[in-house]
């Protein structure tokens, strides 16, 4: 069992580039009917020609372990919704 406990307000990172709070473990749910490439940038930086990427299914949420500093940023056209979390294995 995977427990999360939400320490942050959501934010679309299909609108726009975020560090969700400066949270270091992010909860991500795409809420559309197709794939999205959530990119993040490499830590204290902008540069997305560096960037890593990982593909996530539609209607699936996963968790992701970034940097305070590293941004996250969904392609796409549906909302992506991304909340900095702790949990509890």
């Amino acid at each position: 069992m995977f427990i999360v406990k939400p320490l942050t307000t959501a934010v679309d990172i299909q609108t726009g580039a975020s560090n969700v709070s400066s949270s270091v473990l992010v909860s991500v749910l795409n809420t559309g009917n197709a794939a999205v490439k959530i990119t993040s940038t490499p830590a204290g930086t902008s540069n997305y020609s560096a960037a890593s990427e990982v593909y996530i299914g539609a209607g699936e949420r996963i968790t992701i372990k970034k940097e305070s500093d590293q941004t996250l940023l969904a392609g796409g056209s549906s909302s992506v919704w991304a909340s900095g979390v702790a949990f509890q294995a």
